[in-house]
């Protein structure tokens, strides 16, 4: 048995309660930060400038197929470094607000330098949604519904005046998690 992951991606203004995007992309490609909420702009249409922010990815992961449960997701940025005057700042949420360049202070976690996933952030499991109000309970750290999604990965791409002209180089974060 195996699942089938597909990346997703929520963006839009903020509808339903609890909060998702108006529009959820799935399956979707997480492709390069841009100046804009629109998961089919291209990045080339859509540049962020020096000294101004991307607006923020809610990007998720959904499982669908045959298992028996998924448990154990973490989630980190595992390669690929950033040029002077960037930086990257997530959070691992099931709260979704409507995506803008204003830079998020919610976003705790600066993501700018690798780890290894083994000290990535524990990522919950949710049932009905990446929206879903998850608790850190024995229920939420794995799950047998189908599908299943994990919390809002979110990124936004910081920069400064001094951030170096260019595009950013290949850079890779990892979302793993244990099947059964």
């Amino acid at each position: 048995m195996a699942s089938t992951f597909e990346w997703g991606m929520d963006s839009g203004t903020a509808i339903s309660s609890p909060a998702k995007g108006t529009t959820r992309t799935v399956p979707s490609t997480i492709d390069a930060w841009k100046s804009i909420d629109d998961p089919s702009t291209a990045h080339a249409s859509a540049p962020v400038s020096r000294g101004e922010n991307s607006f923020e990815r809610f990007t998720f992961a959904k499982f669908s197929g045959s298992w028996t449960s998924v448990a154990a997701l973490k989630w980190a940025h595992t390669s690929g470094a950033l040029p002077v005057g960037t930086t990257i700042k997530g959070i691992v949420t099931n709260t979704y607000v409507t995506p803008s360049e204003t830079a998020n202070v919610a976003l705790t976690t600066d993501m700018s330098t690798p780890i290894a996933i083994s000290s990535g952030a524990a990522v919950l499991v949710c049932n009905a949604g990446p929206e879903e109000n998850a608790t850190a309970t024995a229920s939420k750290l794995s799950s047998t519904a189908n599908p299943a999604y994990s919390q809002y990965l979110v990124t936004q791409l910081q920069t400064t005046d001094s951030a170096e002209a260019g595009t950013l180089g290949a850079m890779e974060f990892t979302l793993s998690y244990d099947e059964q």
